[in-house]
């Protein structure tokens, strides 16, 4: 595991202000003016796993006290407990975390789950436009892009023929399916702290009815604006050319900003009425916060990129569909990630 090295008692950082105590003297050496003696801090750790028992041992800063404190004793052992115990009881607390990766020697770690570390998207959100381009991404992106161009060419074709188009619809929708469950494996990679892209799933035969699924979410989300632009129509609603226009754009960007968290929510819970709960959707939109407009704004942003892009490339002799297929599937997990880092960083403020 990164960053995890055996240390001598020495090489213990100090903790930083207001944390647990650095690295003291070893067991038995002179402690340096100023340094509390070996008697003062067995005091304190006395008095920290008082305090621990009433709690029981449920606090993860006093964990992470006591754990300094028994390092600076030679403690390491039962510093390296407490510090697995307040990371199970906080996994994103990053100084427990540290800390446990500096004390625990190689064979320590290997039978305890350190929790990878949580960034939230406000912390590094142009890392989205990056991931697709790691690990496998780039195969997935070009062997994605090549297989769908061809079956959406082929879907293309068999339109015009009455007898063939149902079969090939049926094929389609299966193969869509999969596609839409490779974006839903990003995002749960990406909440299970996966920092690359991930290969592509098992096929399943059932997966026929994601898209349908999705398609209808996008549809009931979209009866508001749909509605909207009968009436302006009809001239029920009449703000004038300009005025029509504006609403109408509003409301499709209003629609804009639902969608990700009812595809988050569809992700995760499989669920496309849970996705389209009023309640849920905007109580969950709310409990996200910052992070949540953060991932509704990159998705309003790539959603006209993503339309150009493949419209240039789409534009290239022979390889166009290939190279446009492949964007679409660019951005999608793009998006992706940054719904899972929402999750992965909201999961306890959620209620799903």
């Amino acid at each position: 595991m990164d960053g995890s090295r055996k240390m001598g008692f020495d090489e213990v950082p100090s903790a930083p202000a207001g944390g647990a105590g650095g690295a003291g003297a070893a067991a038995g050496g002179a402690a340096p003016e100023g340094t509390p003696d070996r008697s003062t801090l067995t005091s304190r750790l006395e008095e920290l796993r008082r305090k621990l028992n009433d709690c029981d041992w449920s606090d993860p800063e006093l964990l992470v006290r006591a754990a300094g404190l028994c390092a600076e004793l030679d403690q390491r052992d039962e510093a390296v407990n407490m510090l697995s115990r307040a990371l199970e009881l906080d996994p994103r607390h990053a100084y427990a975390r540290t800390r446990l990766l500096e004390l625990a020697g190689p064979e320590a770690l290997e039978g305890i789950s350190v929790p990878v570390e949580i960034v939230p998207l406000s912390k590094r959100p142009l890392e989205v436009f990056a991931y697709p381009l790691r690990g496998a991404g780039p195969i997935m992106i070009g062997m994605g892009g090549v297989f769908y161009a061809l079956l959406f060419t082929g879907l293309a074709i068999a339109a015009g023929i009455f007898i063939v188009f149902p079969i090939a619809l049926a094929v389609s929708l299966i193969f869509i399916g999969y596609l839409i469950e490779f974006f839903r494996k990003v995002t749960f990679d990406t909440i299970n702290g996966g920092k690359q892209s991930p290969d592509w799933p098992d096929l399943d035969f059932g997966q026929f009815v994601l898209p349908i699924k999705a398609a209808f979410i996008y549809l009931v989300l979209m009866l508001p604006t749909v509605g909207l632009a009968v009436l302006t129509a009809l001239r029920v609603v009449d703000l004038g050319d300009i005025g029509n226009d504006v609403m109408l754009l509003i409301a499709g960007e209003i629609n804009g900003l639902v969608l990700p968290m009812a595809m988050l929510i569809f992700f995760v819970r499989r669920s496309a009425l849970e996705a389209l709960h009023p309640v849920r959707l905007f109580a969950s939109i709310s409990a996200c916060g910052r992070e949540y407009w953060l991932a509704a704004g990159i998705c309003l942003v790539i959603a006209p990129l993503r339309k150009g892009v493949m419209v240039l490339l789409g534009a290239i002799p022979l390889a166009g569909p290939i190279l446009s297929t492949a964007a679409m599937i660019y951005f999608a997990m793009v998006a992706c990630r940054a719904l899972g880092l929402v999750y992965r960083s909201c999961e306890q403020k959620l209620s799903w």
